[in-house]
C-alpha cells in the first residue's frame, strides 16, 4: 500500500477500518463480512491510487461490496449514502463498486 499511496498512510488506514467495526456492530453484519471489507480495502490500496477525499467512499462501498457476498440481506446503496452522513451520494456509490470489482476497466 505505502509505494502506491501518495495521501494516505497507515493510520488513516487504521481510523476506516476502525469506523467500519463501528458500522459492523450497528448493522449487527457478519464477522466475515468485516474481513472481507478490510480484505478488498486492503487489495485495492495496493493496486490503485486514491485520493484522500475519496478513503471513506472506499470503505463504505467496499463493505457494500463483501454484503453482496456475505449477508443474507445486503446493505442497499441508501444505507452507504447514510452512513458517510450524505456527504457521497448513490452514484458515486456505485460508481467506486464498479472500480472495484472491474479494476482492468480503471486502472492502466
Amino acid at each position: 500500500m505505502t509505494d502506491e499511496q501518495d495521501e494516505i498512510n497507515s493510520t488513516m488506514r487504521a481510523i476506516l477500518v476502525n469506523w467500519l467495526v463501528g458500522v459492523q456492530v450497528k448493522f449487527r453484519l457478519q464477522p466475515e463480512t468485516l474481513y472481507l471489507c478490510v480484505n478488498i480495502i486492503d487489495r485495492y490500496l495496493s493496486k490503485a491510487r486514491i485520493p484522500r477525499r475519496r478513503l471513506q467512499l472506499l470503505g463504505v462501498t467496499s463493505l457494500f461490496v463483501a454484503c453482496k457476498y456475505e449477508e443474507i440481506y445486503p446493505l442497499e446503496a441508501k444505507d452507504c449514502v447514510y452512513l458517510t452522513n450524505r456527504l457521497y451520494n448513490r452514484q458515486e456509490v456505485l460508481d467506486m463498486e464498479n472500480e472495484i470489482v472491474n479494476p482492468s476497466l480503471n486502472m492502466d
